[in-house]
């Protein structure tokens, strides 16, 4: 090697016997090193005289590192000390090297600041007033280094390249030398910062206009490490360097600033910058796409926030026209998801086990393996398989694929090859999965069999043919099982040991889709093709509850960590569920912060009163949700322990001191009819029959009283006396209850006995016990209630009892709970249960657990059950906490789901992370998205408008109002971008809305009617919507279609069953269209859409797959007269599957369609001579393609072409050059876009997406 070097240069050394300069070399410790004979024969090739040579070679170091350091010396002696110390440094520091123009530079601005400490700003502005550095001691010192960097094993480049410190010894010898001086590292980094600033900005305006893309990459790591964090906050909520990223195509690279960012600053996080990192990840797919709308989503955001003044002003005056968002939050969106755009549809998903990788199978073939934090893609692996179907990691290194075709491929992740593939099944691979100790692996296909492997081989051990397709496969998380679900509508669990059945859930309304086990192992969910979801208690196959989900397929179902239940499906909907039954309607909070220590519900279910320790009673009243202010009984500040209602008005309260106090809650404030002392100790429990009231004590006893006595009376307090004293507990009693008849009253207390007292005529004869229970728990009886004929009893060994009285046998234990009981009650065959720590239990009377979650986050005290009439005769519980609030539950309603917005097209597939909360979803849109859940604030959110698809919108003919319909019925009331109020119209969707004058909306949902706007209500926010008249009840057909030719005129509406219907003024004239009476006839023709043209012709369009024209005109007597017969317009669609979806006629002349896939066609009739109203030709047709999905409004609005798709966007064309204006992004799907029709220069929309948002929009400029 060192001749080769040497000779290359023409030069050698002595070997002879007497002078072997060679063995010299080879006898230093470090001539092992390759690099080192390299460095050591440069040193002698440049500085040694042959006269010298062999003292030379003896006087080099003897190793690589000190070698290293005697270069680095020799290039200070020839250049001085302190330019090699910075620009060795420079090199060090910088992360990609640096060209010699930059090296020149930061020796430039170096030298201008003759060395001094500096600061970020001095050197920014040294480096714009500096003169340059001497050209021929730059040059010299240049090629000094390139010879040190080259044979250190630097590339040979071309001169003008990158410099760069290359290898690990050179790195670690200029450390050693340089950054021993305190301080050096961070001058490099502010003269590389002050550098590419100077680059960013070159004319000092912070424009950033003309910047370069390196510098602007470069520019914040260095910041960062310069300690300049200010600088770089105020760089990053700069829309304009923004702009610059995106002028640049170098958007996705600015998610590494902010990381960096919030890395060093740590909790202490400025929130604007994280406003502007929120705003770029929910923006990022649109703005890469269309970098003109950055200025449009800046201007969009909160009025408050940096990002929209900073829009705003460089929009004032400019004459730039967007899309003004008029109703847009004026809260921060949090970004819950990350995009990640695909270039292919992607089939499967799957998270490594540590949830750092994640992996993305296409229908080409392709996985792309995604990191889960960054949300940047590693790298992508094609694979010999058609199309990826499903994937698994087996473990961090090794993913397994499914394909369409059967086959199942294992990939080393970092090797990116592949080790093993095998035939696995003889159709397409639906599902696999691996067991939660990596040992085993499932597939399941649409050949019907499950097949489990050995973890990383490519032989399966058991196998089980189901005898139909099947579609999913799970694991239990903790035992030896495996379930599939498929075709045949039924849940199996199998034994993993040898494949035979452990339990069967069958009963499900059409076939499974997807499958999964909570992570406790206790519940499985099972999706259905039709949209449903099943919870079950998959060991005694009992169904939990069964909810819609979805409209269309459940294509995934996954419990996340915590307990939650994600499920995606057709809808392009991702919804998260709290995974069990249980809603929380409300929270009472009362005006005193005291302990709520019991609660008691009206009869009517219309009043809630609550007793505190300290603050007395007081009294909640429905809706419970409106905030309407309780009322206070007042007593004597002595702790309230229980309650109960003697009727709707008249309150009975116990107190800790043994004092009983009765309330006429009808007056206001409630007054105190009566103070009895009813007890020598504190009353522990109140019951109420038709007659009697019990009330017990800790003085062992049992009192009861005639209820007419403490009615409102006379009698004085002293004179009422109780009916008798019930005695026979040892110790306090804690509990009563009476049964449904009034027959028997049931005790219980400290002493561990429950008495049933035979109470059927107490003023003839005295009660006496009927049966007792004694020591029927181990601890205190704390609680009891009837459900039916038979008892359950609550105690503090945390345990629910259910009893025969007849034979005073227990029936059932239910077991659940790790702390005492306080509250149990039953409803609809199912007993509920609340435990000291605020845990709820729900069993069924067979003892299988229904549903379990915290009730209160404290200590509890007390819980009461009723039905609520204001909501259908809901099962509804009350929880009195130790804080002083009441919780309000539907203990077995599934709970409103939390739907998060941003795929416009089906989700094929959901991948749950194992380590943390956050999960990957895919969609046919092209995207992944990585979504990460952060905690809610507490309490409960009031419900949208609407809680799902937007159905019909319309304004009123002057624009004042505007109106919108959802899917489950909803009217809601719109004035200025602002919702008014909202009412319900009935239980179907509403199809169609038009206005028949400016106060009055025609609606059809379940019938046809006339609703009313009453302003006065509307400004006083009470109401403003009332039904006027039903003008037609519900029938077969229903509204298809609806157009009002003149606004605020008649309404023209076509049915389903293809007749048309006109509405006239005066809501009484109804006009018909006959069968065979006209061209058009209902029977024939179905009506898909209609328009009006300006001469007030009707275009009635029929059959989205051939379109044909049937043109009308509107008589004095409110008839539609056909002008002329009907016109076929040839069009042939590309595929059989597409269908027309709207049409647009204008001026008898251009003809425009929208088609299911998004493209729009055109055409023009072509007048020729002679012939008047020349056809349409099929081959005149131009086909475009505007939209990603299906079209669902198109507008002619002048010069100008409007259209909303099902890709969310709504889209602005120039109609003559079809050059895209102004584009706006919905969080979902549109359903229905309207333009207002009130002429103004700047037009409003209205537009409703399929996840019940409602959007006002205006094409609009800002002026100066």
């Amino acid at each position: 090697m060192v001749r080769k070097d040497l000779a290359l240069y023409g030069k050698k050394l002595e070997e002879s016997p007497f002078n072997n300069q060679m063995r010299l070399v080879l006898l230093k410790r470090g001539s092992k090193q390759p690099l080192y004979l390299m460095l050591l024969t440069q040193d002698l090739r440049l500085f040694a005289l042959y006269e010298k040579l062999s003292e030379r070679i003896q006087k080099l170091p003897v190793s690589l590192p000190l070698l290293l350091q005697h270069l680095l010396g020799c290039l200070e002696q020839d250049h001085g000390l302190e330019l090699v110390a910075i620009a060795l440094v420079s090199l060090w520091a910088s992360r990609d090297g640096l060209t010699e123009r930059d090296l020149y530079g930061i020796l430039a601005t170096w030298k201008e600041l003759s060395g001094a400490d500096i600061d970020l700003e001095e050197a920014i502005h040294a480096g714009r007033r500096a003169g340059g550095y001497p050209m021929a001691p730059f040059f010299d010192f240049l090629r000094s280094l390139r010879g040190l960097l080259r044979a250190c094993g630097s590339p040979a480049e071309p001169p003008g390249s990158r410099l760069h410190l290359y290898g690990t010894p050179l790195r670690t010898a200029v450390e050693k030398r340089y950054l021993r001086k305190p301080g050096l590292d961070r001058t490099a980094h502010v003269l590389l910062a002050a550098h590419w600033w100077k680059l960013c900005d070159p004319d000092g305006s912070r424009s950033f206009r003309n910047c370069e893309a390196e510098s602007l990459t470069a520019l914040p790591y260095h910041l960062v490490q310069s300690g300049c964090l200010d600088i770089l906050a105020s760089l990053l909520t700069d829309l304009r360097v923004v702009s610059a990223h995106v002028r640049l195509c170098l958007l996705p690279s600015l998610s590494e600033p902010y990381a960096l960012y919030e890395g060093a600053v740590g909790s202490e996080h400025d929130e604007t910058v994280a406003s502007f990192r929120a705003f770029l990840q929910r923006n990022m797919d649109l703005v890469s796409q269309n970098p003109s709308l950055l200025l449009q989503q800046a201007a969009n955001e909160p009025e408050s926030s940096a990002l929209c003044w900073q829009a705003q002003a460089e929009l004032c005056g400019n004459g730039r026209r967007f899309l003004k968002w008029i109703n847009k939050p004026q809260e921060a969106q949090e970004s819950m998801s990350l995009v990640l755009p695909l270039p292919a549809t992607p089939s499967s998903v799957s998270v490594s086990p540590s949830g750092s990788l994640a992996a993305v199978g296409t229908v080409e073939g392709t996985i792309h393996l995604l990191d889960m934090k960054t949300g940047q893609e590693q790298k992508s692996l094609l694979s010999n398989c058609d199309g990826i179907s499903a994937c698994v990691f087996l473990s961090e290194t090794s993913v397994c694929l499914g394909a369409f075709d059967g086959r199942l491929e294992l990939w080393s992740v970092r090797e990116g090859c592949r080790l093993m593939g095998s035939d696995a099944h003889k159709a397409q691979v639906t599902d696999c999965c691996i067991s939660s100790d990596s040992r085993l692996l499932a597939t399941v296909s649409l050949d019907g069999f499950i097949k489990l492997w050995e973890s990383g081989r490519d032989c399966w051990t058991r196998e089980r043919d189901c005898t139909c397709p099947l579609n999913g496969v799970t694991f239990h998380p903790a035992d030896q099982l495996v379930a599939t679900g498929g075709w045949d509508r039924t849940v199996t669990v199998l034994d993993v040991n040898d494949m035979s059945v452990v339990s069967e859930m069958k009963g499900h309304d059409a076939a499974i889709r997807c499958i999964s086990f909570s992570s406790v192992g206790n519940v499985l969910a099972a999706g259905s093709l039709a949209g449903t979801i099943c919870l079950w208690s998959w060991r005694e196959a009992v169904a939990l509850c069964t909810f819609v989900a979805h409209s269309g397929c459940v294509a995934a179902a996954r419990f996340l960590p915590g307990g939650k239940l994600i499920t995606a499906g057709e809808d392009a909907k991702v919804q998260l569920w709290t995974g069990r039954l249980g809603e929380l309607w409300s929270t009472l909070q009362p005006p005193a912060l005291s302990a709520a220590l019991c609660a008691a519900p009206s009869p009517d279910g219309s009043r809630l009163a609550v007793g505190y320790h300290s603050d007395d009673v007081w009294v909640y009243h429905q809706p419970w949700r409106s905030g309407v202010d309780p009322t206070h009984c007042k007593g004597n500040r002595v702790a309230v322990c229980s309650l109960a209602w003697l009727d709707n008005l008249f309150l009975v309260g116990g107190s800790n001191d043994g004092s009983l106090y009765i309330w006429n809650t009808s007056d206001l404030p409630p007054s105190c009819l009566h103070k009895l002392q009813g007890h020598e100790r504190a009353v522990t429990g109140l019951a109420v029959c038709k007659n009697l009231v019990a009330s017990t004590s800790d003085d062992f006893t049992v009192r009861l009283w005639l209820t007419e006595t403490l009615r409102p009376s006379s009698a004085t307090d002293t004179s009422i006396s109780p009916l008798a004293t019930l005695r026979g507990h040892t110790a306090g009693v804690t509990c009563c209850a009476f049964g449904l008849d009034g027959c028997y009253l049931a005790t219980g207390g400290k002493d561990r006995a429950l008495f049933l007292w035979d109470v059927k005529d107490p003023s003839q004869k005295t009660p006496t016990v009927w049966r007792s229970l004694p020591f029927c728990h181990r601890d205190w009886i704390s609680t009891c209630a009837w459900t039916g004929p038979v008892l359950l009893s609550g105690s503090h060994d945390c345990t629910v009892c259910l009893w025969d009285p007849q034979t005073g046998k227990c029936l059932r234990v239910f077991l659940g709970h790790q702390s005492p009981i306080c509250g149990v009650t039953s409803e609809n065959g199912h007993v509920i249960s609340v435990d000291r720590e605020g845990m709820l239990v729900a069993w069924d009377l067979q003892g299988v657990e229904k549903t379990r979650f915290l009730a209160h986050p404290g200590r509890a005290n007390h819980c009461a059950g009723f039905r609520d009439q204001t909501e259908g005769k809901t099962c509804m519980l009350a929880v009195a906490g130790s804080d002083g609030t009441v919780n309000i539950w539907k203990p077995l309603t599934m709970e409103q789901p939390q739907v998060l917005s941003g795929h416009s097209a089906a989700v094929c597939g959901v991948a749950v992370s194992p380590a943390s909360s956050s999960f990957l979803t895919i969609a046919k849109d092209k995207t992944a998205r990585l979504w990460a859940l952060r905690q809610k604030d507490g309490g409960v959110k009031g419900l949208p408008e609407h809680r799902g698809v937007i159905t019909a919108v319309a304004w009123s003919p002057e624009g004042e109002f505007a109106v919108s319909g959802g899917e489950h019925g909803e009217l809601t009331l719109w004035q200025e971008g602002k919702a008014v109020t909202t009412a319900k119209t009935g239980s179907r969707c509403i199809s169609a809305l038009a206005f028949t004058s400016p106060h009055t909306v025609l609606v059809a949902s379940d019938g046809i009617s006339l609703w009313s706007i009453n302003t006065s209500e509307c400004e006083a926010g009470t109401g403003g919507l009332t039904q006027k008249t039903l003008l037609l009840p519900a029938g077969k057909a229903s509204v298809l279609s609806a157009c009002v030719p003149v606004p605020g005129g008649p309404v023209v509406l076509g049915l389903t069953d293809g007749a048309l219907l006109v509405i006239g003024l005066s809501a009484a004239n109804f006009w018909k269209s006959k069968r065979k009476k006209m061209s058009w006839s209902y029977g024939d023709h179905v009506c898909f859409d209609i328009s009006a043209s300006k001469e007030g012709i009707l275009h009635v369009w029929d059959s989205r797959k051939n379109p044909c024209l049937f043109k009308m005109r509107m008589t004095h007597s409110g008839k539609l007269r056909e002008e002329e017969n009907s016109e076929p317009i040839p069009w042939e669609p590309r595929r059989p599957s597409i269908w027309v979806t709207v049409v647009r006629l204008v001026e008898e002349k251009f003809l425009f369609y929208a088609d299911s896939e998004g493209a729009l066609w055109t055409q023009t009739r072509q007048e020729q001579e002679g012939v008047e109203n020349s056809g349409w030709v099929l081959e005149r047709w131009h086909r475009r393609k505007i939209h990603d999905d299906q079209i669902t409004a198109l507008h002619i609005l002048g010069d100008r072409i409007v259209t909303a798709s099902r890709d969310r966007d709504v889209k602005i064309w120039d109609r003559s050059t079809m050059k895209l204006l102004g584009q706006f992004r919905c969080h979902a799907p549109i359903s229905h876009l309207e333009p207002c029709p009130w002429a103004d220069p700047s037009p409003r929309f209205i537009a409703g997406d399929t996840l019940g948002n409602i959007y006002f929009l205006e094409w609009t400029s800002l002026s100066a």
